[in-house]
């Protein structure tokens, strides 16, 4: 079998050498930045007392501790604005490389989330946006546009033309209604029940309503946290593909996220749900007491924290090796009152009935209490990435631009940490500059994971996330190139994809004979409606002698699958996955089949 594989693998070194002839480039030298999960990569934002950029300084003097300790700096380097535009390849080559689907610096995402914010408090974000679009759009600094709902859309790549911009702003309205209930809302309102008053009065104390007015609370409480680890869920989802996407990606990446609540913080012992959990009404005294085998609403608000503890640590970890700050935006502007006096308000609870009395004093405490909560999750999470917040402000456009400055001019600190075993623990990040005066704006720190220590089915089940997104945010953190030819109408094509992964972009174990190398290629069609219509792949599991293995570490390893398929349209989902530490790279491919004449 070894054998086999081997030469099944030679075969493929020479179809390198025949797709070079035909004067492709696929396997030209580039230079490859890695996310390495042993080196810890640090931007750092540092500015005098009139808050400009410093240039200046050298590498001594600057510092960085971790968890109290000063670290030993392996690189310090200041990057500064680049006007270098994207990279084209000819027809029938793809890639997930950076310098393809990206600018060189720079990199500002804008996030427009559907899935936290109330439709109201949307139209007032687009209208700003559109705004900063037509008026304030900085020449040379290119967006990308996103929209969070059920799930993550992408609306325009990296582009610096207002028309675009104003186009992709437009479109996000249709993902108003994305939400089930259009955002997290700031009350709870129990429907009536018999023993109750329809003006939000005192309930009676008829004990032979007691039991089912707590098992009415319980299905609320339940319903409510369901929603809650929903919203969560979907976030983290999205947080986790925009990280992939620029995990080969050499630089700062700023994440401008315009929503009304972020339903998550990065630290585990921070780990809350504030923004997406209405506060529980508590304090009316003939409130019956909960039946004894219920959860308490505490506890259910713990359990979701719990359940979603490996998720924010994961997100955390890849948000910190891709170089992601976040930059919070409230979606509502400045506040002019509490939402519970506004005119916008009915005034009216969930059942339709006028809210009164000990019910409206609940109600506004629970939307103070909420405007304060979410707002501190965004406080927090801005700085957690080392990036800013933007709250009861009306500068959307500010807060674009301010992303888009910092992109442009920062120091990159790499360190090797001097506890060297990833134990999964968070450990934090403090940068010095020592010449007096000067700000520094860092992310507090990171989680020390080993991503190469997941399981089988912990592997298959994130492939098969990344796939799920790739079309809108391809993984990089494994480079590779594709080709795919155009082929001629036939009742069923035969289509060979050729993969070209980057030199540097796979992992080489020492073996008796030479070097081992472990390698999966997948490819999945799958028609616009997303059915799946072929899957297919193969794996390169083999050691190469030393020479082999010398020319494949400057070309880069070659291979090809095939996948049949009947005339249609069709996105081919590409991926490439190294075994041994787990690093994944996808990207889409349309292709359009013809069917033979009659």
């Amino acid at each position: 079998m070894r054998r086999l594989m081997l030469a099944s693998f030679l075969a493929v070194l020479v179809t390198a050498a025949v797709v070079a002839q035909q004067g492709t480039n696929m396997t030209d030298e580039t230079p490859t930045v890695r996310a390495n999960t042993r080196m810890v990569v640090v931007d750092a934002i540092i500015t005098d007392n009139t808050g400009k950029p410093v240039t200046d300084l050298k590498p001594e003097d600057i510092v960085v501790e971790e968890n109290g300790k000063s670290q030993k700096i392996a690189n310090v380097e200041l990057v500064t604005p680049s006007n270098e535009g994207l990279s084209s390849l000819p027809e029938t080559i793809y890639s997930n490389r950076p310098e393809v689907n990206a600018p060189r610096t720079g990199y500002t995402i804008l996030l427009i989330d559907a899935l936290n914010t109330p439709v109201q408090n949307q139209a007032y974000a687009r209208r700003a946006l559109l705004e900063w679009a037509s008026l304030q759009l900085q020449p040379g600094h290119p967006v990308a546009v996103y929209a969070l709902g059920n799930s993550l859309y992408r609306l325009q790549g990296f582009t610096d033309d207002p028309e675009l911009l104003k186009a992709a702003i437009l479109q996000s309205a249709q993902f108003q209604l994305a939400s089930k209930d259009n955002g997290p809302q700031p009350t709870t309102t129990r429907a009536p029940v018999p023993g109750s008053t329809s003006a939000g009065g005192p309930r009676s104390a008829n004990p032979q309503f007691a039991p089912l007015i707590s098992r009415l609370d319980a299905f609320q409480t339940e319903q409510t946290m369901y929603n809650a680890d929903v919203v969560i869920a979907t976030t983290t989802d999205a947080l986790r593909a925009l990280a992939r996407m620029m995990l080969g990606v050499p630089g700062r990446k700023n994440l401008v996220w315009v929503t009304a609540g972020v339903p998550i913080t990065l630290r585990l012992e921070d780990v809350s749900t504030t923004t997406v959990l209405p506060t529980r009404a508590n304090n009316d005294p003939t409130a019956p007491p909960p039946l004894q085998q219920e959860e308490s609403y505490a506890a259910y608000a713990q359990n979701i924290r719990q359940s979603n503890a490996g998720n924010v640590q994961e997100v955390a970890s890849l948000l910190q090796q891709a170089q992601v700050s976040i930059y919070a935006v409230d979606a509502r502007g400045l506040f002019g009152g509490n939402a519970q006096t506004s005119a916008q308000n009915s005034g009216l609870n969930s059942s339709g009935v006028l809210v009164m009395g000990n019910e409206f004093g609940q109600s506004v405490s629970n939307a103070n209490a909420y405007i304060t909560n979410s707002q501190s999750n965004m406080k927090t999470i801005a700085s957690e990435t080392g990036g800013k917040y933007f709250l009861n402000r009306n500068d959307v456009a500010e807060a674009v631009n301010a992303a888009s400055r910092d992109g442009g001019t920062y120091y990159s600190i790499a360190y090797y940490p001097e506890k060297k075993k990833f134990d999964g623990g968070f450990r934090k990040i403090k940068v010095v500059a020592k010449r007096p005066g000067l700000s520094v704006r860092n992310r507090e720190g990171y989680y020390a994971v080993d991503f190469s220590k997941k399981d089988k089915k912990a592997r298959e089940n994130e492939l098969g996330s990344m796939l799920r997104y790739t079309s809108l945010a391809p993984s990089t953190e494994l480079l590779f190139d594709a080709q795919v030819k155009p082929q001629p109408a036939a009742a069923q094509a035969k289509i060979p994809v050729a993969f070209l992964v980057r030199p540097g972009n796979f992992t080489a174990e020492d073996a008796k004979d030479g070097k081992h190398i472990n390698l999966e290629f997948f490819v999945t069609a799958a028609t616009p409606a997303g059915k799946v219509a072929a899957n297919t792949g193969m794996l390169v599991n083999t050691t190469l002698p030393a020479e082999q293995y010398a020319q494949v570490s400057k070309q880069g390893i070659v291979t090809s699958v095939e996948v049949t398929l009947p005339p249609g349209t069709y996105n081919l989902l590409l991926a490439v996955r190294d075994n041994p530490t787990g690093m994944v790279g996808t990207l889409t491919i349309p292709v359009e089949l013809a069917a033979p004449p009659k």
